[in-house]
C-alpha cells in the first residue's frame, strides 16, 4: 500500500505592504477605519487560500485511501494443501505420530508437561539428563547388555517432539533406561549418550518396520543416538513410587514429565529429579 501523502505545508502570507503611516498627531479616524478594512480583507483572503489547500491535500488522499480500501477487500490466498503441509506442521508442533516400535514408546505425548519442562535435561550447561523408554518384550535392558560393549542404537523413535529432545542430547548425557508398556512400568537402569544424534537409516529401510517413505538419506526426518549402559540400578524404582513422591508438597518429581500424563519414549529430566530417582533406589535397597 502507497503511504499516504501528508498535505504539502503551505507557505507563509505575504504580508501587505504597509500603508505610509502619518505621523500619530496627524492620524485621522479615517485613515484608521481604512486600515482596519484592509486587515479585514487581507484576513479574508488568508482564510480563502487555506481552504483551497485543504480541499487539495483532502484530493490527494482521497485516492490513496480508496486504494487501501481497495487491497484490503483483495481475497487471501487459500492455504497450501497437501502431505507436505501436515508434515511441516507435525514437525513444527511436535505432534504426536503412531509409535513404530519398541524404542518409540506409545504413540501420543502430553506436549504441556514437555514444554514446561524444556527439550534438554537438567544440569546448566553441562550433562543433561533423560528418560527413555522400552518395551521390555521387544528391546529390554537385558538386551542392551548383550550386546558388544553394551551399546546399542536408540533407533525407532517416530515422534517429532521426542526426535528434537533426542538430537539435543551431547555426549556424555545420561538417561534412566525405562520399562514401559509392562506390568510394572519402572526405571531399571542408567545409560549414557556414546553418540550423537545422527539420521536413523532404518527409515530408509522398506524392510524394516520402522521405515518411513518421508524419510530419505538426502533429506533425513527421523533420528537416533547411540547409548551404553553404565549400570542396573540397585532395585527397579516404580511409576507408582514416582507418583507418590510427586504428591509431596515441594518434591521436583511433581513437574517430572513422566507422571503427568505423558507418553513420550524421550523425555527431558531434571538434576534435581534425578537426584530424587538415586535416593529412592538407595532408600529402597537399605530396606530390602
Amino acid at each position: 500500500m502507497a503511504p499516504r501523502k501528508k498535505p504539502a505545508k503551505e507557505e507563509a502570507e505575504a504580508e501587505p505592504a504597509d500603508a505610509v503611516v502619518e505621523p500619530r498627531a496627524k492620524r485621522t479616524r479615517r485613515a484608521a477605519d481604512a486600515d482596519a478594512s484592509a486587515a479585514k480583507d487581507a484576513e479574508h483572503a488568508e482564510g480563502k487560500a487555506k481552504g483551497k489547500s485543504a480541499g487539495k491535500a483532502a484530493a490527494k488522499v482521497a485516492p490513496d485511501a480508496d486504494a487501501e480500501s481497495g487491497k484490503a477487500k483483495a481475497p487471501a490466498k487459500a492455504p497450501a494443501k497437501g502431505k507436505a503441509k501436515a508434515a511441516a506442521a507435525e514437525d513444527a508442533a511436535g505432534a504426536e505420530a503412531p509409535a513404530a516400535g519398541p524404542k518409540a514408546g506409545a504413540a501420543a505425548g502430553a506436549a504441556a508437561a514437555a514444554g514446561a519442562a524444556g527439550t534438554g535435561g537438567g544440569g546448566g550447561g553441562g550433562k543433561q539428563y533423560y528418560l527413555m523408554k522400552s518395551e521390555p518384550e521387544e528391546f529390554s535392558l537385558d538386551d542392551l547388555a548383550a550386546k558388544p560393549d553394551s551399546i546399542g542404537h536408540w533407533e525407532g523413535v517416530r515422534n517429532a517432539q521426542a526426535r528434537n529432545i533426542m538430537r539435543g542430547m551431547k555426549l556424555g548425557d545420561e538417561a534412566l533406561f525405562y520399562h514401559s508398556s509392562c506390568k510394572v512400568p519402572a526405571a531399571v537402569g542408567l545409560v549414557r549418550v556414546v553418540r550423537e544424534a545422527y539420521p536413523d537409516h532404518f527409515a530408509f529401510d522398506k524392510k524394516s518396520k520402522y521405515y518411513d517413505e518421508r524419510s530419505t538419506p538426502d533429506n533425513p526426518k527421523w533420528w537416533m543416538v547411540d547409548v551404553q549402559l553404565v549400570r542396573r540400578l540397585a532395585r527397579p524404582v516404580t511409576l507408582a513410587e514416582l507418583r507418590a513422591e510427586g504428591a509431596k508438597a515441594g518434591s521436583p518429581v511433581a513437574s517430572m514429565v513422566l507422571i503427568n500424563k505423558s507418553r513420550l519414549s524421550v523425555q527431558p529430566v531434571t538434576r534435581e529429579q534425578w537426584d530424587v530417582v538415586m535416593e529412592l533406589e538407595k532408600q529402597a535397597a537399605a530396606d530390602t
